[in-house]
């Protein structure tokens, strides 16, 4: 186990377990990323840089391949089978891992002796680099917000087959294994914008991140993955590493506070530095340190791009909150293994039906 499971992650540190177990004449090595609860480590998500793979998750990727290259030198294993798997975050470094290992010679694993297992992974490998390996499965749903993330126009993907097991049967099959999560009630149109998929609310999020500022003489474009890395990813890093260095509670108080107060909120925050004295009260009582001139401007630049364009878009994406939160909650682990149980008994029932036909 990597040290940082017992220790405070850092922005670009990488919690992970290595382990092997002998199964017949194979050592069978598993590598087992973290993709919960992993603190700070979840600031280099926004790290995408300007070109080549998604910056973040290939320094997280290198610091995993260097341990497992280590690990597998020192068990001077002979006849070696991985499996390497991650959820969420941890799904993204998995593959650009496993592209780092099927694309040289370092570490000498055949390609049929590798197995490898994402989970709801944010696109990662550089687009024209992504190979189809049939050993890499990315298992996603569609109606998730995170695996359309960064944008396609950013020019990155995933190596490997994706494997979507979405279905429209949700809400009954949550019944059916008796889960927990309480699915919000999602609008289907609003202002003739249509939505017949969850995915189509991503879809039309994406396109209002992405749209060209109209009004605003700040340089506030992010429709290409370099106007991103220039103008936005730095003060995105800033306010991600505070906003996860506040407790559970205060996060709740500040989203509690802006729904009691909405329209005043608005007011306040449009104001000169609205956004900054908003939080900075919140951010103070618990002694976190930041750099009180980087704060006020990060704060000002997310603002004036939230509200670049006019307040009708933000008061329509204000009224699909709920769709939001929707897709939010399809990135729960308790969902994907619900679709995922179903989508594998569906296989061995069609499985099983095509060899009767078959008879």
């Amino acid at each position: 186990t990597s040290p940082l499971y017992s220790c405070k992650s850092q922005v670009d540190s990488i919690a992970f377990a290595l382990a092997h177990k002998k199964v017949a004449n194979f050592d069978v090595v598993a590598v087992i990323i973290r993709g919960f609860d992993y603190g700070l480590e979840w600031v280099n998500n926004m790290e995408v840089g300007e070109s080549g793979n998604h910056n973040g998750f290939d320094i997280s990727a290198e610091i995993v391949y260097s341990a497992l290259n280590n690990y597998l030198y020192e068990n001077n294993f002979t006849n070696t089978k991985l499996w390497i798997t991650g959820y969420s975050r941890a799904g993204a470094v998995s593959n650009v891992l496993a592209h780092k290992i099927l694309s040289n010679n370092q570490i000498k694993v055949s390609k049929s002796n590798m197995f490898v297992y994402t989970f709801e992974a944010p696109k990662a490998i550089k687009l024209e680099d992504a190979v189809a390996y049939e050993n890499v499965f990315n298992i996603t749903n569609s109606a998730d917000l995170v695996p359309s993330f960064p944008p396609a126009e950013y020019d990155l993907s995933l190596s490997g087959i994706d494997i979507n097991i979405y279905s429209e049967d949700l809400d009954n099959l949550i019944k059916k294994y008796d889960s927990t999560v309480d699915l919000p009630s999602i609008k289907k149109s609003l202002n003739n914008i249509e939505f017949e998929t969850p995915k189509d609310y991503i879809d039309y999020l994406i396109q209002q991140l992405l749209k060209e500022q109209t009004t605003s003489k700040e340089n506030l474009d992010i429709s290409s993955r370099e106007n991103f890395t220039k103008n936005m990813q730095t003060a995105l890093m800033d306010m991600t590493k505070i906003v996860l260095s506040l407790k559970g509670s205060t996060i709740n108080a500040i989203i509690s506070d802006l729904k009691d107060n909405l329209i005043l909120s608005l007011t306040e925050l449009l104001s000169k530095n609205g956004l900054y004295n908003f939080l900075k009260p919140y951010i103070d009582e618990q002694n976190i340190e930041y750099n009180d001139n980087d704060l006020k401007n990060d704060c000002e630049l997310i603002k004036n791009f939230i509200f670049r364009d006019n307040l009708s878009t933000v008061v329509t994406l204000i009224s699909l909150l709920d769709n939001f939160t929707y897709s939010i909650c399809m990135h729960y682990p308790e969902i994907t293994y619900i679709l995922l149980d179903e989508y594998i008994n569906k296989l061995g029932e069609d499985t099983t039906n095509a060899t009767l036909d078959e008879n």
